[in-house]
């Protein structure tokens, strides 16, 4: 008998048997209405991971956990979020906030008519970004920050702010994985425009004033990434990596003074602490996950609302087999299994070194992918007709493939942010000490310790940054974490590399 024949009988064959359990071939079946059953969960550590507070059906409430551990220790004084929804209104990308949000920040609901924030018409010219421009250049875009003066100072006032926290508010009874963060993605473009706006300054001569722009932009960026979620996280790095590359572009264009150098170096070293994407993976993203696996047991989810994908291929009776597949399993083993791979996670996450880290997260992504592999090479259809065990092990694995080798990525984004932190601290020392020798120094240790307390090895390598004086200036670079040596290309660069690289001066901004 053929593959496909087996496949065939198979598959009618579990419809003889379970056909009472079918829902429908159809979209009815994927949005099915909230459903009476019940399946057998234990609240504890090791399965559901929170304990508690319980929703009214007796489940851990995983948006209730995640806002009391993130917003441990904020109120509406010393959070961000309040003003930044001063800018942004109740109906941040046009659907009105739940007022349980604004509870939960603890501000009344802003008015429906408030000046608010809107980005500008024409979007935002790569020149306003990349390098100091004049009125003349945008008369469009200096009449857009005007008009914009009372939102933007709210944004100012949010980055001076020491917490960060945006509730996660959903419908009734949504899976967090659903959770819309709109306040975070406007955030992007905050950063964006106070970029642009102290490029304006900087190219009408005012040096400070672009500072304080950029400083806001960049502590922006941080408060902005202390959120729960991988995505806040990633939306704050992208804020906190324009702002370095602008305060890299001051530095190139005003060579400023010792004293002016060692107070932006200060500065620098005081903006608030960043967000841990380990502590996001082991908790919020943890949860997620969790939360969307108890749904999927629960009959609110498919497996292409809970992992990204069927968990068979064949559409027309793919209702039916996941239907069968997740009948009578073992839901505690299946949650045990994935806070087994979330744990691996964390754990490869927080060791010391970065080729430590590298190597047990690639063995980790490894592990997972081996069982996406060898699941379609041994299980296909007949899975369905095993036994419970083997049934429960299909569905773990199969949702752990589906979701860590991505979740893994996250992991790493901390070790280049951190590496670009210390190469924009590396830079205003070098430009300390230009402002006092007129040169630059032939090795990077003579900066220590006038002007570093200690010279940060490559986060990647363990070992100094590669490190040259040039005819006008310098350059120096980390090998990134392929930990290869490529001359310092990095990654916008052609041919494309992995180095993070700092040099002055600066290359010309692209028009």
């Amino acid at each position: 008998m053929s593959s496909a024949s087996r496949r065939f009988v198979a598959s009618w064959f579990a419809i003889i048997l379970l056909g009472p359990i079918n829902r429908g071939w159809g979209q009815e079946a994927r949005n099915p209405p909230q459903p009476a059953f019940v399946p057998k969960i234990t609240i504890s550590k090791e399965t559901t991971w929170a304990t508690e507070p319980l929703d009214e059906r007796g489940f851990v409430d995983y948006f209730a956990v995640i806002n009391r551990q993130f917003g441990a220790g904020v109120t509406p004084e010393n959070n961000a979020v309040v003003p930044l929804y001063r800018a942004l209104g109740p109906r941040p990308d046009g659907t009105r906030q739940p007022e349980d949000f604004f509870r939960l920040l603890g501000m009344p609901v802003p008015p429906e008519d408030g000046k608010y924030y809107s980005s500008p018409r024409d979007g935002w010219p790569d020149g306003a970004l990349n390098g100091p421009w004049k009125e003349a250049d945008y008369p469009w875009l200096v009449a857009w920050f005007r008009s914009q003066a009372e939102p933007l100072e709210a944004v100012v006032e949010a980055s001076e702010r020491s917490e960060s926290f945006s509730p996660l508010v959903n419908g009734p009874d949504a899976p967090l994985m659903t959770v819309l963060l709109p306040g975070i993605q406007r955030s992007r473009d905050f950063g964006r425009a106070l970029v642009a706006r102290a490029m304006w300054k900087l190219g009408e001569g005012s040096r400070f004033d672009a500072w304080r722009d950029l400083m806001a932009a960049h502590r922006l960026g941080r408060l902005v990434g202390r959120g729960p979620t991988g995505i806040e996280g990633l939306v704050g790095a992208a804020i906190e990596r324009q702002a370095m590359d602008a305060e890299l572009r001051l530095i190139a264009e005003t060579q400023p003074p010792a004293k002016q150098a060692a107070l932006f170096l200060r500065q620098q070293q005081r903006l608030p602490p960043r967000g841990s994407f380990v502590e996001k993976i082991d908790s919020c993203e943890r949860a997620i996950y969790l939360d969307s696996c108890i749904r999927l047991a629960r009959r609110q989810l498919t497996f292409q609302e809970a992992a990204d994908g069927p968990a068979f291929e064949h559409v027309s009776l793919r209702p039916f087999a996941e239907e069968a597949l997740i009948r009578d399993i073992d839901w505690d083993e299946v949650l045990r299994s994935l806070n087994r791979w979330f744990d691996r996670l964390a754990v490869a996450s927080r060791l010391p070194s970065f080729k430590e880290r590298d190597a047990a997260l690639i063995e980790l992504r490894d592990d997972v992918l081996k069982f996406s592999k060898d699941r379609k090479q041994k299980y296909d259809w007949l899975v369905i007709l095993a036994d419970q065990s083997t049934r429960t092990r299909f569905t773990a694995d199969l949702l752990a493939s589906r979701y860590l080798p991505s979740v893994h990525h996250l992991a790493r984004y901390d070790d280049r942010s951190i590496q670009r932190t210390r190469n924009l601290e590396l830079a205003l020392a070098l430009s300390a000490w230009r402002g006092d020798h007129d040169s630059y120094p032939k090795s990077l240790a003579e900066l220590a310790p006038k002007y570093l307390e200690s010279i940060p090895l490559d986060l990647f390598t363990d070992q100094p940054l590669r490190y040259e004086r040039t005819a006008d200036g310098y350059r120096f670079y980390s090998l990134g974490s392929n930990g290869t040596d490529d001359e310092g290309r990095g990654e916008d660069d052609k041919p494309r590399g992995d180095d993070l690289a700092v040099q002055m001066p600066l290359p010309k901004p692209k028009p």
